[in-house]
């Protein structure tokens, strides 16, 4: 993956709303976000960031699993 491009960008600010306006300035292909598996209940859950950047992104979004 090392051929795929990224920048580390820190902002102190609303996480999911930031994560889907910089993309749009940066005219990213896709949002990658992952998935929250603290508990065997919440398996199949996403945390609070990764469902409102699903929700809310124009852009497309990659869910990933980070235990894998």
């Amino acid at each position: 993956m090392s051929d795929i491009g990224h920048r580390l960008i820190v902002k102190p600010e609303v996480v999911a709303e930031t994560v889907v306006a910089m993309a749009q300035d940066h005219s990213v292909a896709e949002i990658v976000v992952g998935k929250r598996r603290d508990r065997p209940l919440e398996e199949m859950l996403l945390g609070s960031v990764s469902r409102t950047v699903l929700e809310t992104s124009p852009l497309p979004v990659l869910v990933v699993d980070g235990q894998q």
